[in-house]
């Protein structure tokens, strides 16, 4: 009886075959060269000192394949996580600036506020914004600590990054009596970006738990210290349905 022989089994190693210029791929990459060797439209002259200094150019196109093959970086780590979203209602009448972020610790107040900064006050206090239709908002928490460019940049820029004094309010008025919810109230800041006479400002709101308010101050986006991270971005998304 006979036996069918087994074929033996393929042994490889695992690891791709390299590309070589022979191949599809290295052949593309190789016209490119000749196209660009053909550009330069050099004399009998010329094309001789190019090959003369051949060691000079395998060295320079070895550098130049080695750079354009290299994996690309890996992306920077986002500086925003998504947290939550907000939904303001309608504000149909001018918000007045002046007539809501006031320092008010009454125990009836529904939007308690220890203390609003000189610089706030001085900037939008003579500032009356317009009606706002209802809009939603996005909450999103630092990952880590930054400056308030790279912030924006990560927001969309400063055009989606932008929001008004009246939603910023609106977002924190659930949250007047330092209920929990979206915004944070343990200390740390909930920052918003406010635009007058077409300069941005970040506007922070942090709880004070000892005094039971809200602590209100403005910072130029150029300032040189960061926000911390934990703390958190109002931004606005789109007018809710």
């Amino acid at each position: 009886m006979t036996m069918a022989r087994k074929k033996k089994p393929l042994i490889t190693s695992g690891a791709p075959r390299p590309v070589t210029a022979r191949d599809p791929k290295g052949m593309q990459a190789i016209s490119v060269v000749e196209a660009a060797y053909n550009e330069l439209l050099l004399d009998d002259v010329a094309a001789q000192r190019v090959n003369e200094r051949g060691d000079e150019l395998r060295a320079v196109v070895l550098a130049t394949f080695k750079k354009l093959s290299a994996p690309p970086p890996p992306p920077e780590p986002l500086l925003l996580t998504r947290m939550d979203t907000i939904t303001v209602p309608a504000h149909p009448e001018p918000f007045k600036i002046r007539d809501h972020f006031v320092k008010n610790l009454a125990p009836d107040a529904a939007m308690k506020i220890a203390w609003v900064s000189e610089d706030f006050q001085r900037l939008f206090y003579g500032v009356e914004e317009p009606a706002i239709p209802e809009m939603k908002y996005a909450v999103d928490k630092l990952v880590k600590g930054s400056l308030d460019t790279p912030i924006i940049k990560e927001l969309g820029g400063k055009e989606k990054a932008t929001i008004m004094l009246g939603g910023f309010w609106g977002a924190l008025k659930p949250q007047g009596r330092g209920q929990s919810g979206a915004l944070r109230t343990d200390g740390y800041w909930n920052i918003g970006y406010v635009e007058v006479n077409g300069t941005l400002h970040a506007v922070g709101a942090d709880w004070g738990s000892a005094r039971g308010g809200w602590y209100v101050r403005v910072y130029s986006v150029t300032h040189p210290s960061e926000w911390d991270a934990g703390s958190q971005v109002v931004s606005r998304m789109v007018a809710a349905a």
